[in-house]
């Protein structure tokens, strides 16, 4: 495939040089250090990915690096859809960013006594320029200053030592990248399981995932993702990738034998059940006149009964904000 507005050595996000560049038959696939490793651009992103504002590639550039996480099998695929939700995401606070980095040091197997030169002067070298590249990228930075600063606070926090010319991780920091390899750094997307019927697309359109964005987070739903793979395997991977998840259980009802019967969603059950196996949260909705429907197993949880839109937008953001009352 010809290249659209894309050169070969040129990293299409971040407009600099290294990075592979192909064509493939639906767009184009990217190795870049700046931009968090592989990713695909669809035809139809391809001029989109030109207008981005600094803050929309950094943020862009988390996404890569979140997809790249969970499956590093895969490019992930950038989209108009996906370039819409990033644009709805918030940024990285400075202490996520702060995490993100000694995550990134754990990641690379950084040992004590190891010196970390990319986060001190520059140096043109290109394994020092590749870790500064990447450093960048995971914190979601717009220029290199923001690293330096970065760094600073770190020593500040008792996270990094500089010895002259090098800079080191101290005892403190090796425990902080221990903690975020066990506990993982927080994404900022919400995964939403619920009944797809027409009759819930406004509950989501006007409530639930107006309610996401206001407390500061993106919201997934399955079935707006575009995706080639099976179902299944996008469900568990979403999933994985999110910091909470929004189950509603409202369902839909019928008439049978002369009184209403509920059709239970058990792709909901399940979806809530594997985000408590992962220890991921879940947050509780049903509408009000079906919580008695709500499997017993599960209506000890505190669910938002709700009546209307407004009564389950206003409370799933207080929900979601005093789950993560730094989020917003």
């Amino acid at each position: 495939m010809e290249l659209v507005n894309v050169q070969r050595d040129v990293d299409p996000i971040w407009n600099c040089r290294p990075a592979d560049v192909a064509g493939t038959g639906s767009g184009v696939e990217v190795r870049s250090d700046r931009s968090g490793g592989r990713y695909r651009i669809a035809s139809s992103a391809i001029r989109q990915i030109e207008d981005l504002t600094s803050d929309g590639k950094a943020r862009l550039t988390t996404w890569i690096i979140e997809q790249n996480r969970v499956d590093p099998t895969e490019a992930p695929l950038i989209t108009t859809y996906v370039l819409e939700q990033v644009r709805d995401t918030r940024p990285l606070s400075t202490a996520e960013r702060m995490d993100r980095l000694m995550l990134y040091l754990g990641r690379r197997g950084i040992r004590p006594g190891d010196p970390l030169p990319w986060l001190g002067p520059h140096i043109e070298k290109p394994p020092i320029v590749k870790a500064k590249q990447e450093s960048l990228a995971w914190i979601e930075a717009h220029a290199d200053r923001e690293l330096t600063g970065l760094v600073a606070l770190l020593e500040e926090s008792g996270l990094l030592r500089r010895d002259g010319a090098n800079i080191y991780t101290t005892a403190k920091g090796f425990e902080r990248m221990e903690d975020l390899r066990r506990g993982a750094i927080a994404s900022n997307q919400a995964f939403v399981a619920m009944w797809f019927g027409d009759e819930m697309s406004e509950v989501y359109e006007q409530a639930i995932e107006p309610a996401i964005t206001e407390a500061g987070f993106r919201s997934m739903r399955i079935d707006r993702k575009e995706h080639v793979n099976k179902i299944d395997d996008e469900i568990i991977a979403e999933i994985k990738r999110s910091r909470f998840v929004v189950a509603d259980f409202t369902c839909g009802i019928i008439q049978a034998d002369g009184r209403k019967v509920s059709i239970p969603r058990g792709g909901v059950y399940y979806e809530a059940g594997f985000a408590q196996g992962m220890a991921i949260p879940v947050i509780w909705t049903v509408r009000n006149d079906q919580i008695a429907e709500v499997h017993f197993d599960i209506r000890q949880f505190n669910h938002i009964a709700w009546t209307d839109y407004e009564d389950l937008k206003r409370r799933l953001v207080n929900r979601i904000r005093a789950l993560f009352a730094d989020a917003s």
